[in-house]
């Protein structure tokens, strides 16, 4: 996403990223603090809970495409950072219009399942047309 940077500000739009995370423990993240987006920590989970955002099942976290991706990211240099919190927890990806309405939403069945950054910039321009 960061390198869509620019295609969002055509847009007129931002990327804020929502993490259950502590605050402090999102300071200590060192790939974060590069991030050209907003950070903010949601420790109740109150977001993730109004978008549907659910749990795995412990036993079912590490699958062949999540390994891969990590496996990708530490080729790339990025070693993930020590869990601290729920790994458990998914994720996922949420487009909001303007007036705070959800034009887009993608619940991650795994930690590696995410949209493709064209498809959330589908959701962002569907919205302005």
């Amino acid at each position: 996403m960061r390198e869509q940077t620019p295609r969002v500000d055509e847009l007129n739009a931002a990327v804020l990223v929502i993490s259950f995370e502590s605050p402090a423990a999102l300071r200590r993240f060192h790939w974060f603090r590069d991030l050209p987006f907003l950070v903010v920590s949601d420790q109740s989970r109150r977001l993730y809970t109004s978008f549907g955002l659910r749990s795995r099942p412990l036993l079912r976290l590490f699958d062949r495409e999540t390994m891969k991706t990590y496996a990708r990211g530490i080729l790339r240099g990025h070693l993930p950072p020590w869990p601290r919190a729920d790994l458990r927890q998914l994720g996922g990806d949420v487009v909001l219009n303007r007036a705070g309405h959800v034009v887009f939403v993608h619940r991650s069945a795994t930690p590696a399942d995410r949209p493709s950054v064209e498809k959330l910039l589908q959701g962002l321009r569907a919205d302005v047309q």
